[in-house]
């Protein structure tokens, strides 16, 4: 295999439209690949930044322009002796005209998809690619009045979006702008095959008592030799001569080459090929061919686990076997059995060992062997299912990973930037670290963004997330013409076989949202895209996967109780999307109310940090409600309704700051009610994934990382309501009752004692106890149920007084770092693994390990329970704004050891909702978002090598004096305390 990688340096120029005040085509600008129309006219200061104030709206206008890519390139002697060439794009974003020195190949008219096209007019030397996309702004108006009967949500987004495929949150949404951008979003090159290629490889795995057998089938293509230079490959995606179009196009424009075609292709074109030569079709079982090359065979081999070592034997599993290629045959199976599998669990639950599979296309020639193509793959040995079984309550729904139920602990994923090209593999493996940090074993990949790159599954499969893939279908109806139906099967095929393979895949999602809105939102609904709606969800996709990807689960839609309309939203089967907290202005214990079986979607806004803020705005625009605040306020009702659950919760900030922290507590103890109510109900509930995990650009939302990789409140929340052991408190504060629960979440026995106060909040001790807790692996267990209402006869006394609990080991003999951390695989027989990763992941497990040492040191110190802390709270018997607040009165000192800076804290009252922050720097505290006790001191790391500069621009040395000019802290929902000076 030749590859001409043609990423890096381009042209591109906005082509006139007629009316507009650019009729002329624009000058030639300089642009980079992968890159989009927005991010290269950033790049060249053509345009402001999108983010910054209002500038949304006039760089939205941009995207109503057609524009064209291009660049000239070398091929060599040697790729143009190739039998088979082809263009590999791996994202066109959405709508565009691929030409080749001049001649038309193809049009594009989908994203999501890769397309390979025969390069029959390349030529050997110089060559020139131009690529014309065409406005989807422009392009959408004219779907909307060709598809009247279809609909997409227009909470903040435009109309027309459903009959394109192109992710929908890029013409906006209700945390998103609309910045429809267009180019190439993914790599781009031209490949050369000299005389056969590896086309497919799939996995099947067979678990038994002995080990594993492993199936890999290899689809391998050999070509015919030709008597010159590049052979002629009809495919699916074959070469275009007349430019006639079996698709959906508007008679109205034909301007050709620059912008007048605009229509759905559909990867289906007609023309003909400059000269006929022998056909050859992959995944058939024929090959028609007049001459071989020399003897082809291939060889799979199978080396692992690659990432860890086995301390105790030293030696690794190496298997292969090779393949004699035929001239009748395109497929081959051969199987495996591994001795002692090393399996691959999720986050919590064990080690994640990965397996390498090479399948290598070889050839013989005379005494000597070449490599002619290769395919690597990394893949966990395990086993997962999702149960469905009828029981007391319903039906369940759980993700069964190596015979273990799990309890999903995770977030709903969106696109990390709307400008997606500024995405790189660093930060997203931040963001992946921050969730498994925050002891998340679960990803949701929402249906109205994108897939994502194959970078971000190979860090789930190495951090052990499990992921819930969605199809990209959200929020609208779609009406399935001939070709919509064939771009979008397409579609499936190509991200079905891009992903089946990994390990951390769980399941196939249909749609986000839409089997519900056919039920209960109010919309057109004629019966010929209801029929649609069936067609696409529950025949087109399962067949696809039925044919491809027949071990991964498919589910219709998220919610669903299983298809065909059948009460989607039911409590007792299924999933579960739930917004009456938030949208329907319940108040946070009305999470109480319900035992949902698995909880897809759920959430509550907030803003972000006043540093997010300071990115985008000004300082006369620090009001929620000025018209800057308010673009980047995408939900209309969200100010109101997070001024709403204020008035209920806590007292009204005194300025902009405190207000954008008190929404954060809002936030994160909205969804910990959620979190610790179904976890106290794990067996019936086994899933929570709360909506949303991160931001495209800088704004008020649901997520708990923002934009620039802030923590909010909320995450450092998720970090102890998602604790493989956790304590829980659910309060009637009515009857002044308390009930505690421990959640065991881990694989092994948990024991340990559960202790308790009722205090004041100076700390006066009104009543105490503790009780012995033994929770079965896997297990919730109700521990203690008390009543206070003899000590609490008064509402004074009542608006003073506080309950603390705590549980707690009794030795490290108990419940040590390794329950706590959830991370020893009990059915590895072979020993413990040691890590070996790149770079990046040694400095994350340093960190953790770090941090494991500082949670046992911080354990430690609440000498008034003994032993070590596992899991701990406080709750209060009245809202925050009625609680009689003493203070508070913190005292700290800022202590420097050699790897980073140590923050210790004490307050002579109950002080809760504490955080911590820099003023103008960023740091990762290896704690935040706690409640200080009175008297009792707690400690508080930063490392010194995490201390960056605004936004992350950079790494920072700061003295100990610098830092604390820097520490903020908030408190009690309302309070900043500065310790400037």
């Amino acid at each position: 295999m030749v590859v001409l990688d043609l990423n890096g340096k381009w042209r591109m120029r906005r082509l006139g439209k007629m009316g507009s005040p650019l009729e002329g085509n624009g000058e030639w600008l300089g642009a980079t690949v992968p890159g989009t129309v927005l991010s290269n006219l950033l790049q060249e200061e053509e345009i402001e930044d999108p983010f910054y104030r209002d500038e949304e709206i006039e760089v939205k206008k941009w995207t109503e322009y057609d524009y064209q890519f291009e660049r000239e390139f070398h091929v060599s002697q040697n790729l143009f002796a190739c039998e088979r060439i082809f263009l590999s794009a791996k994202g066109l974003d959405t709508l565009a005209e691929i030409r080749l020195n001049d001649v038309l190949m193809t049009l594009t008219d989908n994203m999501h998809r890769s397309y390979e096209l025969d390069c029959s007019d390349l030529r050997e030397g110089r060559n020139k690619i131009t690529i014309t996309f065409f406005s989807p702004t422009e392009h959408v108006k004219k779907l909307e009045r060709k598809f009247p009967d279809v609909w997409n949500t227009t909470n903040g987004v435009m109309p027309g979006i459903s009959q394109i495929r192109k992710a929908h949150f890029m013409f906006g949404w209700d945390w998103g702008p609309q910045l429809p951008d267009m180019g190439v979003w993914r790599d781009i090159s031209i490949v050369g095959y000299e005389c056969g290629r590896v086309q497919d490889v799939k996995f099947s795995q067979e678990h038994t008592d002995r080990g594993v057998n492993l199936s890999v089938k290899s689809e391998i293509a050999s070509f015919p030799k030709t008597s010159g230079g590049v052979g002629e490959y009809k495919g699916e995606n074959s070469r275009v001569e007349s430019g006639e179009f079996r698709g959906e196009t508007d008679g109205d424009d034909s301007r050709a080459g620059s912008g007048g075609v605009n229509g759905v292709i559909g990867g289906e074109e007609r023309g003909e090929t400059a000269r006929e030569t022998p056909e050859v079709r992959s995944g058939e079982n024929t090959i028609n061919s007049v001459s071989y090359h020399d003897t082809l065979f291939a060889e799979v081999i199978i080396e692992g686990p690659i990432n860890t070592t086995m301390s105790d034997l030293g030696i690794k599993t190496v298997l292969n076997k090779e393949i004699e290629i035929t001239q009748t045959e395109s497929e081959y199976e051969t199987t495996f059995f591994i001795k002692n599998p090393q399996l691959w669990w999720p986050n919590g639950y064990g080690k994640q060992p990965l397996y390498q599979v090479r399948v290598v296309l070889k050839r013989k020639r005379g005494n000597g062997v070449e490599s002619v193509d290769e395919k690597r793959f990394q893949i966990g040995l395990r086993t997962i299912e999702v149960k469905r079984e009828k029981d007391k309550w319903g039906e369940s729904f759980a993700f069964v990973v190596n015979g273990v139920d799990l309890f999903a602990k995770g977030a709903n994923y969106i696109p990390e930037d709307s400008l997606l090209t500024r995405v790189d593999e660093e930060k997203t493996e931040r963001l992946i670290q921050d969730c498994v940090e925050a002891n998340f074993n679960c990803f949701r990949v929402w249906g109205g963004g994108v897939y994502p790159r194959d970078h971000f599954y190979d860090l789930c499969d190495r951090y052990g997330l499990i992921v819930w893939q969605d199809f990209m279908f959200a929020c609208a109806t779609y009406q399935l013409t001939e070709d919509f139906a064939s771009s979008v099967k397409q579609e499936a095929i190509d991200n079905v076989k891009r992903l089946r393979h990994h390990a951390s895949l769980g399941l196939w999602c249909g749609n986000n949202e839409m089997e519900l809105a056919w039920e209960d939102w109010d919309f057109p609904k004629p019966d010929h895209l209801r029929r649609d709606y069936l067609k696409l969800f529950q025949e087109l996709l399962p067949s696809v996967l039925d044919e491809h990807d027949p071990d991964t689960f498919y589910w219709p839609a998220s919610p669903s109780s299983g298809g065909s309309f059948n009460n989607p939203n039911d409590s007792n089967s299924g999933n579960v999307h739930y917004w009456d907290v938030w949208h329907g202005k319940k108040p946070f214990t009305d999470y109480r109310k319900f035992y949902f079986r698995f909880c897809s979607e759920f959430g509550f806004q907030s803003f972000p940090a006043l540093k997010t803020i300071q990115e985008f705005a000004e300082p006369e625009d620090h009001n929620i409600f000025s018209h800057v605040m308010e673009s980047h306020q995408k939900n209309d009702a969200g100010n109101g309704l997070i001024l709403h659950y204020l008035s209920q919760y806590l007292k009204y900030p005194h300025g902009f700051e405190e207000l954008l922290y008190a929404s954060q507590v809002l936030q994160a103890e909205a969804i910990k009610y959620g979190v610790e109510h179904w976890r106290r109900q794990r067996g019936r509930c086994m899933g929570s994934i709360y909506w949303q995990l991160n931001d495209c650009w800088p704004v008020a939302s649901w997520s708990s990382i923002d934009y620039y990789g802030r923590w909010k409140a909320l995450h450092h929340a998720a970090k102890k309501f998602y604790s493989p052991i956790l304590l829980s408190c659910e309060e009637d504060v009515v009857a002044r009752e308390m009930s505690l629960t421990v959640t065991n979440d881990t694989r092994e026995v948990v024991t340990g004692k559960v202790l308790w106060k009722l205090c004041e909040s100076d700390g006066k001790l009104l009543a105490s106890g503790e009780v012995v807790a033994e929770v079965p692996a896997l297990q919730a267990k109700k521990i203690v149920e008390l009543d206070f209402s003899r000590e609490l006869t008064d509402m004074k006394q009542v608006r003073k007084t506080y309950f603390q609990y705590c549980l707690v080991s009794e030795g490290e003999k108990d419940v040590g770092k390794r329950n706590f951390r959830g991370r020893q695989d009990g059915r590895q027989q072979q020993g413990q693994h040691e890590e070996r990763l790149g770079k990046r992941q040694q400095v994350f497990q340093q960190q953790e390990a770090r941090r494991v040492a500082q949670f046992q040191q911080e354990a430690r110190r609440v000498a008034q329970f003994g032993g070590n802390v596992i899991s701990e709270g406080t709750t209060l018997f009245v809202p925050p704004k009625h609680f009689e607040w003493v203070g508070p009165s913190i005292k700290t000192r800022l202590e420097e050891t050699e790897e980073g800076f140590v923050v210790s804290l004490v307050s002579s009252t109950l002080a809760k909702f504490v955080m911590l922050d820099l003023s103008d720097y960023d740091c990762k505290f290896d704690n935040n978002y706690f409640d200080l006790l009175p008297g009792v001191p707690r400690r508080v790391g930063i490392q010194k090598g995490a201390i960056m500069g605004s936004a992350g621009s950079g790494r920072l040395s700061l003295s100990k004096e610098q830092l604390r000019e820097q520490l903020k802290i908030y408190v009690n929902g309302e309070k900043i305390i500065n310790l400037r000076g």
